[in-house]
């Protein structure tokens, strides 16, 4: 794809990629990232880590490689994708939401379920910005290792 890319698209241009697979038989992920936001893995306790393994963004160059890493992920753990417009979210005084805000509304509802998770992001997210108008797409989701797989 990269190469395909890098062929097809202006050299200012580029594009940002993340691909993960869950084997829900070991509560295994595999993934690899392209240029984008790192995934946010936060553990039931509430320890954190980002998704880094992959290489650069999509189309820059040609000779680009990307690596693939594995985690298991242990009941309560869940994974928290985003696009950049989550974090960039600016209020009044042109202040972005930034990710230690996002991690913090993650670990005090790493308890809920999944929906609940991403509800929790929003009226976080309202609640920084105000009145502000967003610029930007708020793309998420939420992998949560519970008895049941369930993807929102």
């Amino acid at each position: 794809m990269n190469r395909q890319l890098v062929d097809a698209i202006s050299k200012d241009k580029f594009a940002t990629l993340f691909f993960g697979v869950f084997d829900s038989a070991v509560n295994e992920f595999e993934y690899a990232t392209a240029g984008h936001n790192y995934p946010i893995l936060m553990t039931k306790e509430g320890n954190f880590q980002c998704l880094q393994t992959g290489g650069p963004a999509l189309g820059l160059h040609s000779g680009s490689t990307f690596r693939t890493d594995k985690i298991r992920l242990n009941p309560g753990d869940f994974i928290f994708f985003y696009t950049d417009g989550v974090t960039e979210t600016m209020n009044a005084q042109r202040q972005e939401y930034g990710e230690r805000l996002l991690l913090n509304v993650l670990s005090n509802s790493r308890a809920l379920g999944p929906q609940d998770i991403l509800d929790a992001v929003l009226v976080d997210l309202d609640k920084f910005q105000h009145e502000q108008s967003s610029s930007d797409d708020r793309t998420m989701m939420v992998l949560k290792v519970t008895n049941q797989l369930k993807l929102t």
